[in-house]
């Protein structure tokens, strides 16, 4: 599809562009909770506060899994609809959505109790395994959103970098989930195990914050000429 012709489907559809104005603007804003959890958790390892930072990254974290969660699924009607060429996959976006918020919701609540003093480290442990399973059934999602900035993006390298970075991205949250989850088990089971515990968020919200912001600049440069 040549430029002019891609305006002009901009221009026909302009539901598509608010679909990756909404997706970007949340993916944006879980890099910046992610940003948040990495500076707790860093925090943390530095033994400042370290059940405190914890916690509290735990529960940004679920945080960050709910906004991306949120974001999708209210343009997911839209996504549908726009997907001419069949490039969706409504059980692997819709699975990974599903992760999203159950992971967000379930963190958020074993964070809190955790704060509370109830078994704070098995507790933020397996809030890491749920994020870490959350991570890998939802690197399908951030693939396929790929293909959202491609209907309407003109091809330049500075586009095709953003597309390169996005895919290397959903590699990273694979590798991420797997790391997360096993440390998570190790918290469980080995010593030390508030070390493994902070590691483990550590991954998790970098993971979040790298994701989150290659998404959101491959969408919002639909909006650049």
């Amino acid at each position: 599809m040549d430029i002019a012709a891609q305006r002009g489907y901009e221009a026909a559809r302009p539901e598509t562009r608010t679909t990756a104005r909404v997706i970007g603007s949340g993916s944006f804003v879980e890099a910046l909770v992610g940003a948040g959890a990495v500076a707790l958790a860093i925090l943390g390892l530095a033994d400042i506060l370290p059940l405190w930072m914890a916690t509290i990254a735990t529960i940004a974290i679920g945080a960050a899994f709910l906004i991306e969660g949120i974001s999708i699924s209210s343009r997911m009607a839209e996504m549908m609809e726009s997907d001419k060429a069949g490039h969706f996959d409504i059980a692997e976006v819709g699975g990974g959505i599903t992760a999203e918020f159950l992971a967000g919701l379930s963190g958020i609540t074993l964070g809190v109790l955790a704060l509370l003093g109830i078994q704070p480290v098995t507790l933020m442990a397996i809030a890491l395994i749920v994020y870490g399973g959350a991570l890998i059934m939802s690197s399908g999602t951030t693939s396929r959103l790929n293909y959202l900035s491609n209907i309407n993006l003109p091809t330049n390298s500075a586009k095709m970098m953003a597309k390169e970075a996005l895919n290397a991205a959903a590699g990273l949250q694979v590798v991420a989930g797997v790391g997360s989850a096993v440390l998570g088990i190790l918290a469980l089971v080995d010593q030390p195990r508030f070390t493994f515990v902070l590691v483990g968020l550590l991954i998790v919200s970098a993971s979040r914050l790298i994701t989150g912001t290659a998404l959101g600049g491959r969408l919002m440069g639909m909006f650049r000429g």
